[in-house]
């Protein structure tokens, strides 16, 4: 998790900083109409994903399969038995 939150953050200076020397150049590429469609097409497409892993998890759950229940109370993985 801290790996993933440090390259978020790099990337997220590393863009501050294209973007600053960009404007000491009076290089403009964020114009209004592109940053609003830009959020919007990201917006819709966190919507989307997030609709598709739910319904990945609510229909191809194999979560309870995998874990022997006769065990007692606590998560023991079933053990398969390999032919050699």
């Amino acid at each position: 998790m801290r790996i993933l939150i440090g390259a978020i953050l790099l990337l997220i200076i590393f863009i501050l900083a294209v973007w600053s020397l960009l404007l000491i150049w009076d290089i403009n590429i964020l114009q209004g109409i592109d940053v609003k469609r830009a959020l919007l097409t990201l917006g819709l497409f966190v919507i989307y994903v997030v609709i598709l892993l739910t319904l990945g998890a609510f229909f191809f759950n194999t979560g309870q399969r995998a874990y022997d229940r006769s065990q007692g109370r606590i998560a023991h993985p079933k053990v398969v038995d390999r032919v050699r």
